[in-house]
């Protein structure tokens, strides 16, 4: 449970401090890949855009 919580908010600071969608996205896929089911609908949500390519390599 704590884990969850310190990437999400790793998460947020890297939304809050890093404007490049580019890198931040990157950063976040990667956290999303080891991360859990919350994790992903977080990035889901705010690049939807990406939902397809990361059931291509999660496997869903």
């Amino acid at each position: 449970m704590i884990k969850k919580i310190l990437l999400v908010l790793i998460i947020l600071i890297l939304i809050s401090c890093n404007r490049n969608i580019i890198d931040t996205a990157s950063t976040i896929g990667e956290l999303a890949v080891m991360g859990t089911e919350e994790l992903n609908k977080y990035y889901y949500s705010f690049y939807p855009s990406q939902k397809h390519t990361w059931m291509r390599k999660t496997g869903e």
